[in-house]
């Protein structure tokens, strides 16, 4: 376990800042795959829902239990990188070359964001993005359709 007293005392280096963040993404991946893993043994009762009582009681999202969940049934404990992060097994949870993927994964270090980019059903690069303009005469954002900035210069 990471003593975070240790960043509160005193500044600390690049490389430590480093090697205190991986130690918490790894502890964070741990108790996902750990509830994911949990949740696939609690067994459904009739008429009853057996998951959604559990995460109230353990006081967490019901979806992203239900999403870990689906990940640990997707990679079995054998077939789990140990390099790569529960992320990286989210988003190719779905797709039925997954394995072969995740080898792919980690032989070319390819990065969350690039795998979303992807392989991701829903990726962020979908997004639109809008050209950002600045005045020249005010140096302030240009944000409008029409292109006129607020101290009344119009830009071309």
């Amino acid at each position: 376990m990471i003593n975070i007293e240790i960043v509160e005392q005193k500044r600390i280096s690049g490389e430590e800042a480093i090697s205190i963040g991986m130690s918490l993404r790894e502890n964070k991946d741990n108790s996902q795959w750990n509830l994911g893993d949990l949740a696939l043994k609690i067994e459904k009762s009739y008429g009853v829902d057996s998951l959604g009582r559990f995460a109230i009681d353990i006081n967490i999202n019901k979806n992203s239990l239900i999403q870990y969940r689906r990940v640990s049934a997707s990679f079995p404990l054998k077939t789990r990188s140990k390099v790569l992060s529960h992320r990286h097994h989210l988003i190719l949870a779905g797709h039925e070359e997954r394995f072969k993927m995740l080898k792919q994964c980690e032989e070319e270090n390819i990065t969350t964001s690039q795998l979303e980019r992807m392989y991701s059903r829903n990726p962020q690069s979908n997004i639109n993005r809008k050209e950002v303009l600045v005045c020249e005469t005010c140096q302030k954002l240009v944000v409008n359709q029409k292109n006129i900035c607020l101290c009344g210069k119009e830009k071309q």
